[in-house]
């Protein structure tokens, strides 16, 4: 299906919209029904979900550093574009720099984000495996960001997402339609929560196997009353109002399991933290410490999430 797939689009794109059109209406609905599956967007798996890397670059703000970025309204300028300015040659007027990562080999999807209380502007990396991870990385697009004058401190964490995340992923509709306008953007608001683990606390989470087991799910098993056999927790996510997505990950350094969640807008974040769901994480037994920010998203972002499609493996 998906060379299949890539040789209708190709043709597809060849044609003009009237020809489309015309060869549409006469096509049997056979044909009609093998061409919608061809093209309707591929849904994230488990085995994708697992082949995913999320990469969470923290760049800490410093307006005195550099006189061309004295403020945050100057910042997201520089991100989002400013009419009839080229900011850099060959870029193109009113373009701004989160272009630079819409065409990145590999990436699902970078939101670029802000807090107001620390001045961090953050990227939220989602890559569909390790190796486009590691290839951004080790480029000059990735590295210059330590060489910004005005962000003196670059953090970067990898983390690996987990099966089960496939539950709590592409939620939703953008309120623009199928791609995200600068409006949804704006509007839109992660959340970023860390749980460190402790292995010794609860005897029904003795190691990270059996951690990820109770996200993924064990086959024939019913972890919870009413949640199903074979269904792991995270489907507890998967009908959050107003959530677009939720990456349960994992980083070995420090046992830390992470969900990286984006809401389509600030009410529905305030409302899930007020909620049983979001404030229970805190009290599993095996989580020793919990930590979560909240991030604006930046308008420009539109131009590098969403990008590409699922393996659907």
């Amino acid at each position: 299906m998906g060379l299949a797939a890539s040789a209708v689009e190709a043709s597809l794109m060849a044609c003009s919209d009237a020809d489309l059109l015309a060869a549409l209406k006469d096509l049997p609905q056979d044909k009609l029904k093998f061409l919608q599956e061809a093209l309707a967007p591929k849904q994230c798996t488990a085995t994708d979900a697992s082949n995913v890397w999320v990469l969470y670059v923290k760049l800490k703000v410093d307006y005195t550093k550099n006189p061309q970025v004295p403020n945050k309204e100057a910042l997201v300028g520089s991100l989002a574009g400013v009419p009839g300015v080229e900011l850099m040659p060959g870029m193109g007027k009113g373009v701004g720099f989160t272009t630079m990562w819409s065409t990145l080999p590999g990436l699902r999807g970078k939101f670029f984000t802000y807090n107001e209380e620390t001045q961090t502007c953050s990227g939220v990396y989602t890559f569909f495996d390790k190796a486009s991870m590691d290839a951004y990385m080790a480029s000059d697009l990735f590295k210059q960001q330590k060489d910004y004058p005005h962000c003196p401190e670059v953090t970067a964490t990898a983390h690996q997402m987990l099966a089960g995340s496939e539950r709590s992923m592409d939620l939703g509709n953008w309120g623009g339609g199928a791609k995200p306008t600068r409006d949804d953007v704006s509007k839109a608001y992660v959340l970023v929560a860390h749980l460190h683990i402790d292995f010794t606390t609860n005897p029904d989470v003795p190691n990270k196997e059996a951690l990820f087991a109770s996200l993924a799910g064990i086959p024939d098993v019913e972890l919870a009353p009413g949640l199903g056999k074979g269904m792991g927790f995270t489907g507890m996510w998967s009908a959050v109002p107003g959530l677009r997505s939720k990456a349960f990950t994992w980083t070995d350094e420090g046992n830390i399991c992470s969900g990286f969640y984006v809401f389509f807008d600030k009410k529905s974040l305030d409302t899930y933290m007020d909620s049983e769901l979001g404030k229970g994480q805190a009290a599993y037994p095996h989580v020793k410490k919990f930590e979560a920010s909240v991030h604006e998203v930046l308008p420009g972002t539109e131009f590098s999430i969403d990008l590409g499609q699922w393996p659907g493996r």
